[in-house]
């Protein structure tokens, strides 16, 4: 078993050695090429784009050359030609949905800034879950090796009469212990590093890079009122009430009647033929306008406004809220700095005295001077203080992050 695991230390060494190491910002920085996640983020931004698009088919004139054909005794054979024309002069429906489409077009900007910031976020998790796991792995096999040399020893002393049977058992439920964990560890790193190339499209990851400095976070001297109005996040619960304002108006709107400009341009004749000269010179021409004035359609247009009216009231309950919630972070945005600051220094300083700690106990265990007792619970705080250390980093890095896409917000 002992060789195995040395083996299985080696060969694991080895194979993370094959590929580049991976850092953060290698993460964050290939994400815009290889990630599928943020593919379709473009993609799904590039559509809305074109909303305003969607509007000019109603608004523009519609031009058509029709060709007819008809006959009563199917002996003597009629054919008309000719180039029609229709404009909608009002239609108040199709006004008012330009406007909302380019606040559809608006809001997809602001969804793919926005989900700049959901992406790295995501991403700065899933490395340090994934880097805490290649870690824990490592310490587990060199834990693993440990305890199954101290099994050994004290089988037989155990065999030997040298130490009580509750003694050995106490060691061999540790050994079966870290082995638990060591199996169990293997299962969730692959579930992270699945993610984390979900997430980001590197297939290779390899050994990750840990991270021991960090960028200076400075948010007191921030206009913070300018933050706010600025954010993606806002704007885009802003807009929305707006959109949700201008559907009501629409609705509304649909008591109106629509009126069209139609203009008809052609010839008839017994024989089909396309002559330009025809066009002009035996043409008629026809032109009218209509208007349609709706008198009852079920209560549909009724039902629409209340309908719109809910909707516009639950978008401006979710712009508050959207405000509030944003306001709430900005305003204690440095109180959160201070204590991701604080957080990542007391962490350092527990992982620098358990390595210590954990250092001189498995000198002191070797030598027989420490109980196994105490020499697992020194062994399992070092476990912890590493990732504290590696949680407390993380969540440094989330801040630093979104410190960044607040500030940006301001120019």
């Amino acid at each position: 078993m002992k060789k195995f695991l040395i083996s299985l230390i080696i060969v694991l060494s080895l194979f993370l050695a094959l590929f580049s190491d991976t850092s953060l910002e290698d993460a964050l920085l290939k994400v815009k090429t290889s990630s599928i996640d943020f593919k379709l983020k473009v993609i799904e931004r590039d559509i809305n784009n074109k909303a305003l698009l969607n509007s000019l088919p109603s608004i523009l004139p519609y031009i058509a050359y029709t060709v007819s054909v008809d006959s009563t005794n199917y002996s003597n054979w009629n054919y008309s030609q000719s180039i029609s024309i229709s404009q909608t002069i009002f239609n108040l429906p199709t006004f008012l949905g330009v406007f909302k489409n380019k606040e559809y077009a608006d809001i997809a900007n602001l969804l793919y800034l926005k989900s700049i910031n959901d992406i790295t976020q995501r991403i700065i998790e899933s490395y340090f879950n994934l880097l805490s796991y290649q870690k824990k792995i490592e310490t587990d096999s060199i834990l693993l090796l440990t305890e199954e040399s101290n099994l050994k020893k004290n089988k037989i002393l155990y065999e030997n009469g040298l130490i009580s049977e509750s003694i050995y058992l106490n060691i061999e439920s540790n050994y079966y212990s870290v082995q638990f964990s060591y199996e169990n560890d293997k299962i969730t790193y692959q579930t992270y590093l699945e993610d984390f190339i979900n997430l980001t499209g590197i297939y290779s990851p390899g050994k990750l890079i840990d991270i021991d400095t960090f960028p200076e976070i400075q948010f007191k001297e921030t206009d913070l009122s300018k933050i706010l109005k600025n954010l993606p996040e806002y704007i885009i619960a802003h807009k929305n009430y707006k959109v949700s304002e201008e559907e009501k108006l629409i609705s509304y709107s649909e008591f109106f009647p629509k009126a069209s400009l139609n203009l008809s341009y052609g010839i008839s004749d017994t024989i089909y033929r396309f002559d330009v000269k025809d066009l002009f010179d035996s043409s008629s021409v026809r032109v009218g306008i209509s208007i349609s004035f709706p008198v009852f359609t079920g209560f549909s247009r009724s039902l629409n406004i209340i309908q719109k009216d809910y909707s516009r009231k639950s978008a401006y309950l979710n712009f508050l809220k959207t405000k509030e919630s944003l306001k709430l972070e900005i305003d204690n945005f440095d109180e959160r700095i201070k204590l991701s600051k604080n957080f990542l220094e007391s962490s350092r300083k527990l992982y620098e005295s358990s390595q210590k700690s954990f250092e001189k106990a498995k000198i002191l265990f070797q030598n027989g001077e420490l109980s196994a007792i105490d020499y697992t619970s020194i062994e399992k705080a070092y476990m912890e203080s590493i990732l504290n250390y590696l949680n407390s980093k993380k969540e440094y890095y989330k801040t630093y992050y979104r410190y960044l896409y607040l500030i940006r917000r301001m120019r």
